[in-house]
């Protein structure tokens, strides 16, 4: 319907009379009431929280990735040069 933004003023269409400003109409004005405010991790510069925990097949292979990659250095992670393929 209405969008508001930061150091914008609302204009509001009048049918009747063209377009009114927010605060010569009966709108509330359009201010911004909370700011942004950093949390004591982002402080502190702790990353963020994975949403979900690794499945077992990624902590495999942050397991194996480091050999495989040490034997085959030239191998593409793309699969276009696969390793497992006769």
């Amino acid at each position: 319907m209405y969008s508001f933004a930061k150091n914008v003023e609302m204009r509001v269409q009048d049918p009747g009379e063209g377009t009114v400003s927010a605060s010569g109409s009966s709108f509330p004005e359009c201010r911004q009431i909370a700011g942004f405010k950093q949390t004591l991790e982002e402080k502190l510069g702790i990353p963020v929280k994975p949403k979900k925990p690794l499945t077992p097949f990624f902590r495999f292979m942050g397991q194996i990735r480091p050999t495989v990659v040490q034997q085959h250095p030239g191998a593409k992670v793309t699969g276009e040069d696969t390793i497992s393929s006769p």
